[in-house]
């Protein structure tokens, strides 16, 4: 397992998570890493994965909001993969319309908070990547991070942009902060050989909007998949599925 790459991927029993794992993981040189916190349901996943062709995956039973699981997953990966992490992608996110504390703790706790824990646990197995990578003349390691058109402030304050009247106040402003996130560690990473890139799927049917979405789960995770396929060099960008770069 060694001489493969490495990818987790959070929220990955469903959705674009999913999606993902499968669009990566049907490639040998990939191991992919379920990180679910149903261990029924990321069974489930990598059963489907398996039919579908994935012949190298794994699921890490993990609760991103939890620090004490979030200890107990980084002690197993760390053991488990001795070379590091090639690739972590924060993936797990939830969505909710209301505007009460409990709407906002909720939102945050999974999207901004959780996704910030995961990596700074494993931030140490991406840099320990960095130098495996290079004697098997691997990709950089990529920190990515799943993110929203709603959380650019350069459009949602534009009466031109297509969702400029979608105004959920909870999950714009996680995804807004979940982009700063991502400059930040971008900006601490650098010297390091990590690459960390921001990605807007588009408006896809998943649950996290009750299959509202016009587009297929599928088709919104087609660029990102190629991102770490093929590798990025490109630290700090925020992209979208259509392969164009967002503002800010």
């Amino acid at each position: 397992m060694s001489s493969k790459r490495t990818v987790l991927i959070t929220g990955a029993n469903q959705g674009l998570g999913y999606e993902l794992a499968l669009k990566i993981g049907v490639n040998p040189a990939f191991h992919v890493i379920l990180a679910c916190r149903s261990e029924t349901r990321g069974n489930e996943a990598l059963e489907k994965l398996k039919a579908a062709g994935v012949q190298s995956a794994s699921l890490l039973v993990v609760d991103i909001t939890n620090p004490s699981s979030i200890s107990a997953a980084t002690e197993i990966l760390t053991k488990d993969y001795p070379s590091g992490l090639d690739v972590l992608v924060n993936n797990a996110g939830v969505a909710l319309g209301g505007t009460t504390l409990e709407d906002f703790q909720t939102v945050y706790s999974v999207n901004v908070f959780g996704a910030a824990l995961m990596t700074e646990a494993l931030t140490p197995l991406l840099k320990k990547s960095v130098e495996a990578g290079k004697a098997d003349k691997k990709p950089a390691p990529q920190l990515l991070f799943l993110s929203s058109e709603l959380g650019s402030l350069a459009k949602q304050s534009d009466p031109e942009s297509t969702f400029y009247k979608t105004n959920y106040l909870a999950y714009n402003s996680s995804k807004a902060a979940l982009n700063m996130l991502m400059v930040g560690y971008s900006k601490d990473l650098k010297e390091s050989g990590v690459v960390v890139s921001g990605y807007d799927p588009g408006y896809v049917a998943t649950a996290l909007n009750g299959y509202s979405g016009p587009g297929e789960a599928s088709k919104g995770i087609e660029r990102l998949a190629e991102l770490i396929l093929e590798g990025d060099e490109n630290t700090g960008k925020y992209y979208k599925w259509t392969g164009e770069e967002l503002p800010w």
